[in-house]
């Protein structure tokens, strides 16, 4: 199955070096230290029922893009995903 339409909730709070006492995962980084909470909301419940319709769909899907991918030319593809790019994320401060 794949997560569809889902939200991904990413909160970040600093946190003081020596507060040792809260039990939530920390993320250090060079000069601080983060506790940090991750959620995935679906506001768009689908029945059990219909899993095995979404999964043969989903199939359907997949084999389709890749027939698809495969008969484009290569150096398309390697112009659209490189790599060695870099994903940097920026946190400003609110």
């Amino acid at each position: 199955m794949t997560a569809k339409d889902c939200s991904i909730m990413i909160a970040l709070s600093p946190c003081l070096q020596d507060a040792s006492s809260d039990q939530r995962p920390i993320v250090p980084s060079s000069r601080s230290r983060f506790a940090f909470s991750v959620s995935v909301l679906d506001l768009d419940l689908k029945p059990y029922e219909s899993i095995p319709h979404q999964y043969k769909l989903d199939g359907k899907i997949v084999n389709y893009y890749s027939k698809t991918v495969h008969t484009k030319d290569a150096t398309m593809m390697s112009t659209r995903f490189k790599e060695s790019e870099d994903c940097t994320l920026v946190l400003h401060k609110v």
